[in-house]
């Protein structure tokens, strides 16, 4: 492939063409790979700009800063919030539950992973949630979209992460316990 096509691409984008979001698509057709350096690059929809900025005010939150009222032209409706409280919840159920083995907790937010160790340096991403010790992986992301529905059974995108996320810990313990979660904080009100 050539790489000034995929540099340009993941310039003008943001997200690397092999980003594990995508990796459904590519297992699906290769081809599609190579081709989609080729298709003109779609404006962000503004379902896609308040997901980034739900999920930028969930980390902002979670780190412990105060809450934005607005951001990039967006202002946070109050629904917004209610659905940022309940991943705010699940972080913290998942971090009780890791913190009670016992064990040395270590706990991620929008961290980048890389499958770059596995030889596959085109394929990476930015993993909402990350949490876990030496015996369990918590793997998290969100997902703020209405009428799509995902699933984390055998989903590319959680898998690619996990791995990422072994490979970025500084232990090298990998954990026995590896648990995939695709969290649709709408489903849960």
């Amino acid at each position: 492939m050539d790489q000034k096509l995929i540099d340009k691409r993941q310039e003008a984008t943001g997200h690397a063409v092999a980003s594990p979001s995508q990796l459904h698509r590519i297992i699906a057709c290769p081809a599609s790979l190579k081709e989609s350096l080729h298709a003109p690059i779609p404006k962000q929809s503004i379902y896609a700009k308040i997901g980034t900025l739900k999920h930028e005010l969930t980390a902002h939150l979670a780190e412990g800063h105060t809450p934005w009222k607005e951001k990039d032209g967006y202002e946070f409706t109050v629904e917004d919030y209610q659905d940022i409280d309940v991943c705010l919840e699940f972080a913290d159920e998942l971090r009780d539950q890791v913190k009670y083995d016992g064990k040395k907790y270590y706990e991620y937010w929008e961290k980048l992973v890389t499958l770059d160790d596995l030889g596959m340096p085109m394929i990476y991403g930015t993993s909402d949630l990350i949490i876990g010790n030496s015996k369990q992986l918590h793997v998290v992301d969100w997902k703020f979209g209405k009428g799509i529905q995902v699933f984390a059974d055998e989903n590319p995108q959680l898998m690619a992460y996990a791995l990422g996320a072994i490979y970025s810990l500084e232990s090298k313990d990998i954990p026995t316990v590896i648990d995939k979660d695709m969290f649709t904080p709408i489903d849960s009100i």
